[in-house]
């Protein structure tokens, strides 16, 4: 859980620094599906400890169900998205900015209803039409560009305020403790499994 990349973070710097594009597209999926495995591998491990069963009956079915049906879900939303905008001849701009909001909440409830994760079928939708040559894609991409910085400046805000500087002298010393692990310890494993790969 703490090894998770910040999404939002990784793309805006990864937007404002160019690198070649397949080390780009690797790190954004990396980023952005790591924290819902987390969520997913979490759940699971407490599934085990107490022994529950969930709609499938075996947790490890579920685990992969979520991954491989949100990602499934996600891909198939992309191809019957791209073949929406490509039918849809509106002389209204605005009609193409109401569709990819629709399919991208589209593909976000029928992964709720096959019971596969959420978030990576939306992300997963996202990748897959921007992959694809519809009609009208660079004004989409211009609209998704502004919604995503306008969501990270949000988001940023909201963790700001989750912060009381009153507060920081009770748990300064387990702050310390903690930053220390995670920058000698656990990042550091991580770089060198890394490395040695």
């Amino acid at each position: 859980i703490i090894s998770s990349t910040d999404a939002s973070g990784v793309i805006s710097l990864l937007r404002q620094n160019p690198v070649k594009s397949k080390v780009a597209d690797t790190l954004e999926v990396e980023s952005v599906t790591n924290d819902p495995a987390a969520i997913l591998l979490t759940i699971f491990m407490i599934q085990l400890v107490l022994h529950q069963s969930s709609d499938i009956p075996f947790p490890l079915l579920n685990l992969i169900w979520q991954l491989v049906g949100g990602a499934g879900v996600g891909f198939v939303v992309a191809v019957l998205g791209k073949q929406l905008f490509n039918r849809l001849k509106s002389q209204l701009r605005g009609n193409y900015y109401i569709l990819i909001i629709g399919i991208i909440l589209f593909s976000s409830g029928l992964a709720a209803v096959v019971q596969a994760n959420q978030i990576i079928a939306a992300f997963f939708s996202g990748v897959g039409m921007g992959n694809m040559d519809f009609d009208y894609k660079r004004g989409i991409t211009h609209f998704i560009d502004g919604i995503s910085s306008f969501a990270m400046i949000c988001l940023f805000l909201m963790l700001g305020w989750l912060v009381f500087p009153s507060h920081f002298i009770t748990v300064w010393h387990e702050g310390i403790l903690i930053a220390l692990a995670m920058i000698l310890v656990a990042r550091d494993r991580k770089s060198t499994r890394l490395n040695s790969s």
